[in-house]
């Protein structure tokens, strides 16, 4: 597993085979090398990598999972399954309560339906959040999760189809911010 031709440590990266429903996964070690063992045979094997810092990737450099490049062990084992990566995009922003006070530990989450892939973060002390290692796409749905708050897509719309998409496709994205709404609720009794 390289980054701009450097070896990456401690990526994970993951075989899954749908027909023997089953897979294993392994760590990247200092050069950038894995091997995972102890798989079934088979010739459905989907790998893909997943880090923190960079953009997801399924083997032959895919960013969707139902389009990856199966890998065959079903006769030999498989080497040089090899992976070059990319830093990717970010979105970041702030999320407050009505007072405008940072709120820590709201989850935040961007998927892009056009890559198959999302990923989340939760807000530091200050509310600020940065999703890092999104592959570029013009269809980010950002929303956040709280618990005894309203959840939302970015610019306070509640509505999967109603989001407001947002466009990393020229670079990381800022100031996706939100305010947090306590709603009302519903409670009663059961016996």
């Amino acid at each position: 597993v390289l980054a701009d031709g450097s070896p990456v440590a401690n990526v994970w990266v993951n075989a899954w085979s749908d027909s023997q429903m089953t897979g294993n996964g392994a760590q990247t070690d200092q050069n950038g090398e894995y091997r995972i063992t102890g798989l079934a045979p088979a010739s459905d094997y989907r790998v893909d990598i997943w880090s923190e810092t960079y953009t997801y990737q399924v083997y032959n450099k895919k960013t969707d999972w139902m389009q990856a490049d199966l890998v065959d062990i079903s006769q030999a084992d498989a080497v040089n399954i090899n992976f070059n990566l990319g830093s990717g995009y970010s979105i970041s922003g702030r999320v407050v309560d009505d007072t405008g006070q940072g709120v820590s530990g709201v989850w935040v989450n961007a998927y892009s339906e056009s890559t198959g892939f999302g990923k989340g973060e939760s807000t530091n002390a200050n509310g600020e959040y940065t999703i890092s290692g999104l592959a570029p796409a013009s269809d980010y749905r950002v929303d956040i999760w709280a618990e005894g708050y309203v959840g939302q897509f970015y610019n306070g719309k509640t509505d999967w189809m109603q989001a407001d998409l947002v466009d990393s496709t020229s670079g990381s994205v800022t100031g996706i911010d939100f305010t947090l709404s306590a709603g009302v609720y519903i409670e009663g009794t059961i016996t």
